[in-house]
């Protein structure tokens, strides 16, 4: 197999920083209209 585009590769720099935000978000039990949902809502429609 020719390798193309190694995500796993390119993401491991971020993965405790992933770990991290999942991580919180479970802990708290609230996975929809939740504060974390609202903060990542508003940074990205900033961003835009």
């Amino acid at each position: 197999m020719i390798p193309f585009l190694d995500l796993h590769k390119i993401n491991s720099r971020f993965d405790a920083d992933f770990q991290a935000a999942f991580r919180e978000v479970q802990d708290s039990g609230y996975y929809i209209l939740a504060e974390k949902v609202a903060a990542f809502e508003t940074e990205f429609a900033n961003y835009c």
